[in-house]
């Protein structure tokens, strides 16, 4: 998490929807 804000519910949804792999890997690495 390199200065990563908290993400919002909108851009949550938007990160998911995409499906980008930083996204994943940030979801990882919160695990």
């Amino acid at each position: 998490m390199k200065g990563y804000r908290l993400p919002e519910p909108t851009r949550w949804a938007d990160a998911v929807a995409s499906g980008r792999p930083a996204f994943v890997r940030w979801q990882e690495i919160q695990r």
